[in-house]
């Protein structure tokens, strides 16, 4: 195996510098060469033995990781092979299974394809290139508590309605189900602000736009997308990122009540505090969309605060606080579509609003 490796090595970086040179390019998806370089660090990984020189794993990690896909990867065979490798910031250095890299495929029923993966999410990528582009608008969609995202039709008609507004645009998922599928809502809430870190850390290394992207988050996701953003700030000085938008934030453990007043005296993080929710502070314009009473957060958290369809008992279409819940994401994939609500002084309220106004109002919704 150390032949064929060092061999492999050797032509990937003849490779590398040709494509660096603008005399060739590394398709990382299809190129015999990349694939053979994978599927034989996959054989190492395995085996669970090397003799390659770490100066060979190195220089190799270096030219396959410049793909993001399969950046992950990389990490598992260090992991494995050099485990005295320097880099202390767990934040910095996915560790998830390799199964899931090499089986990330697109999931059913959706163009969701596994990008990279962190200590606590996995981030997905929407589109069949699954190529970054930077120079285009980025947005970053996070579910909340109970939710497995990634074939749930709901993240899937967002992210479509997204597309067909921006053509060109990049979307990311976060999947951070193994936490928020957690059966106790309080310790749910509390890693949010471990995986809103990730985020942000994600958002950092993946280098975006900061004016060119918009974080969507629902329930327990707006928090994590608040907290993502005020990560990528401090991480790179402050160049807030364009918009959040919290579709229905999470209330409990983040407002007032009961839920929070427990976790505080059992020695949790006071979710009520900014550092740990979403606030106005987190972007340029910060949107929360309130669509529940029950499960949503009541008071003003950002710069506009739109109360949907107050004081209805239900939304549109639902039967439940729960639907009414769920109902802000519906909401915000209809405004990407091009939804317009007349209101009864005969303004429109439509996707616009959410990015030139500022202050608190109420809109009605069952009106188009």
């Amino acid at each position: 195996m150390i032949n064929v490796f060092d061999t492999n090595f050797q032509q990937l970086n003849q490779h590398q510098l040709m494509a660096q040179s603008g005399e060739g390019e590394l398709f990382w998806n299809t190129d015999p060469l990349v694939q053979s370089s994978l599927n034989t660090l996959t054989g190492l990984v395995n085996s669970g033995t090397t003799s390659t020189s770490e100066s060979t794993l190195y220089q190799t990690a270096n030219i396959l990781s410049s793909n993001t896909q399969n950046e992950n990867l990389i990490f598992d065979l260090l992991d494995i092979h050099l485990p005295k490798e320097p880099d202390s910031d767990p934040l910095a250095r996915p560790n998830r299974t390799l199964i899931k890299l090499l089986d990330g495929q697109t999931t059913p029923n959706s163009q969701f394809t596994l990008y990279q993966t962190t200590n606590s999410a996995d981030f997905y990528i929407w589109g069949n290139n699954r190529v970054f582009n930077r120079t285009q608008a980025t947005y970053v969609l996070t579910h909340g508590w109970q939710d497995y995202p990634v074939n749930d039709t709901k993240w899937v008609d967002l992210a479509s309605s997204i597309i067909q507004y921006d053509p060109k645009a990049n979307i990311f998922l976060t999947d951070w189900s193994d936490l928020a599928t957690n059966a106790v809502y309080p310790e749910s809430a509390y890693d949010t602000f471990v995986v809103g870190q990730e985020l942000g850390n994600f958002l950092e290394r993946l280098d975006i736009v900061p004016s060119k992207t918009t974080l969507i988050g629902h329930s327990l996701g707006a928090h994590v997308s608040g907290i993502a953003a005020d990560r990528y700030d401090s991480l790179l000085g402050n160049p807030s990122i364009k918009t959040v938008i919290g579709l229905d934030p999470a209330g409990p453990s983040f407002e007032d009540d009961l839920v929070g007043d427990v976790q505080l005296l059992l020695g949790g993080r006071d979710l009520r505090k900014k550092v740990y929710r979403l606030d106005a502070s987190d972007a340029t314009q910060v949107v929360a969309l309130h669509t529940d009473l029950i499960l949503g957060y009541d008071a003003r958290l950002a710069d506009l605060d739109i109360y949907v369809n107050e004081p209805a008992l239900v939304q549109p279409g639902e039967l439940s606080f729960v639907g009414n819940h769920l109902y802000a994401v519906n909401l915000a994939a209809d405004l990407y579509k091009g939804a317009a609500y007349v209101q009864n002084d005969g303004s429109v309220f439509e996707l616009n609003d959410l990015f030139t106004s500022t202050g608190s109002y109420a809109v009605e919704t069952t009106a188009v």
